[in-house]
């Protein structure tokens, strides 16, 4: 029967569903951080596999060399940037994404005209 409707056995010993998460963009957790405006939480901070943030930064500002575990996913939203990795230097705008191993130092910043908008995923982190 779970083959036929498409869903895992558990599903049908499952007991109440909770709710969704639903972060407005209004009510984003967001922190200071040196070289960019503001990073802003928007998966309010709450998911337990991965980190979803939106780094925002005026013309000229930087993340600074810095290193993650695991895999680094970036979409650029708004503005250019110049993201750099050792000897890779990649310059993208609204629309493109790229990937990286994150424990390798890396650097974003924000070249052009305008402020810049990135939408970032790495694993979440287990503080």
């Amino acid at each position: 029967m779970s083959d036929a409707l498409s869903v895992p056995i558990a599903w049908f010993f499952m007991g109440e569903v909770p709710p969704p998460l639903v972060v407005r963009a209004a009510e984003r957790q967001a922190h200071d951080h040196e070289g960019l405006s503001r990073i802003e939480l928007v998966d309010g901070g709450r998911s337990r596999d991965m980190a979803i943030v939106e780094a925002i930064a005026p013309v000229g500002g930087r993340a600074g060399l810095h290193s993650h575990t695991g895999d680094e996913h970036h979409l650029i939203l708004a503005g250019r940037w110049r993201m750099s990795q050792g000897d890779h230097v990649v310059e993208l705008g609204p629309g493109d994404y790229i990937r990286w191993d994150g424990t390798i130092p890396h650097d974003a910043e924000v070249i052009g005209t305008e402020e810049g908008h990135m939408l970032i995923v790495t694993l979440a982190s287990r503080n």
